[in-house]
């Protein structure tokens, strides 16, 4: 995956989208520190880039119907409590991404972050009646949207006191 993000390799979209699915199924199910066997020992599991981001990044470059029905065993495993977006423009997005980088990978163009960003809003807008979303507004500094989705948490979770944040289940 890294090779194709990085252009070292070309790969089919479809290609691309299997690999992202097979990977996250990996995190999902792996017998030894996967997702499901962690929460299994009481682990709070919080991730980045879960289906969502495959809807929005590989749906901008194929059907998003087939992007959902690809994802559905990953979805049908582990379906997040809250999912949160930042939405945040691609300017400032890709202003962020390159910030300390070299080289872009294959989606960070402004013509794709802006595809990906309208095709998030797609997908939670078709998946509105099934999946709990949260957006914040992520163009503003990282304090406020941390604040933001901290009290979004703490709605879902009241009998999380401010002291567990420190323990090593979160």
């Amino acid at each position: 995956i890294r090779n194709i993000l990085q252009h070292r390799i070309d790969a089919d979209d479809k290609t691309i989208a299997g690999l992202f699915i097979a990977d996250r199924l990996d995190h999902i199910l792996n017998k030894t520190n996967g997702l499901l066997k962690m929460m299994e020992q009481g682990y709070t599991a919080i991730t980045d880039r879960y289906y969502f981001s495959s809807y929005a990044y590989h749906g901008s470059h194929m059907p998003l119907e087939w992007v959902i029905q690809a994802n559905s065993l990953s979805e049908g495993l582990l379906r997040p409590d809250l999912n949160i977006y930042i939405d945040i423009v691609p300017e400032v997005s890709l202003k962020r991404i390159s910030k300390g980088r070299t080289s872009m990978d294959l989606y960070e163009t402004m013509e794709n972050l802006q595809k990906v960003l309208n095709m998030y809003f797609k997908a939670m807008k078709v998946l509105e009646d099934k999946e709990n979303i949260f957006v914040t507004d992520g163009n503003r500094n990282a304090e406020a949207i941390a604040a933001d989705i901290y009290e979004r948490v703490m709605e879902l979770t009241p009998t999380l006191h401010k002291a567990d944040l420190n323990g090593q289940n979160l």
